[in-house]
């Protein structure tokens, strides 16, 4: 549909009028893709990344394609549940131009720790051992949770337990963003 636009001079004592047709692309925005949230896994191995986008300018309807390492991933505009890795969109619009943007979603490292360890003697109820916990990874700071049969014993912020006596502990590091690792540790006597 074209549409004729009038525009009126005025030049002293007389009036010229003259008629224009805009350009197919006048008033028209390059087409463009913004990103309005990323969201990175908070834990080491989960899906619960979170790309989304808004396309603006250029001629809808459009076509939008993401992949995920190089592979076909999804057809639509926003993407959740994401892992790791490099997301890239494809844009293109109904006159076939077309753009392409890249987002990295992320997760912190594995949450781990090892352990050191202060001997007890070996007569029953001397609590003379000591477990000091190094945790690795996830997002600082760390809470501990120590479990002796099944029971919570101690639940701190702080990596070093005393008075511990020989037997086997359960210990669960939670990191900042509520991850989680746990084993067993075994205090052995001397």
């Amino acid at each position: 549909m074209k549409r004729l636009f009038l525009l009126l001079l005025w030049i002293p004592f007389s009036f010229v009028l003259q008629a224009r047709t805009p350009s197919p692309d006048q008033g028209w925005q390059d087409l463009s893709v913004k990103l309005t949230s990323l969201v990175h896994n908070n834990c080491y191995d989960q899906q619960n990344g979170r790309i989304e986008v808004m396309i603006f300018g250029g001629h809808k309807p459009y076509t939008v394609s993401w992949k995920k390492d190089g592979q076909p991933f999804a057809e639509t505009q926003d993407i959740e549940n994401l892992a790791a890795g490099t997301y890239e969109i494809h844009v293109q619009d109904s006159r076939g131009k077309s753009l392409t943007k890249t987002y990295t979603i992320t997760s912190p490292k594995e949450l781990r720790f090892s352990d050191s360890l202060r001997r007890p003697a070996c007569a029953s109820g001397v609590k003379t051992g000591t477990i000091i916990i190094k945790p690795q990874g996830g997002t600082p700071p760390y809470h501990f949770e120590v479990y002796k049969d099944g029971h919570k014993i101690l639940n701190q912020t702080t990596n070093r337990f005393p008075n511990m006596e020989f037997g086997r502990y359960d210990i669960t590091v939670v990191d900042a963003l509520g991850c989680r690792s746990a084993r067993a540790v075994v205090v052995s006597c001397r």
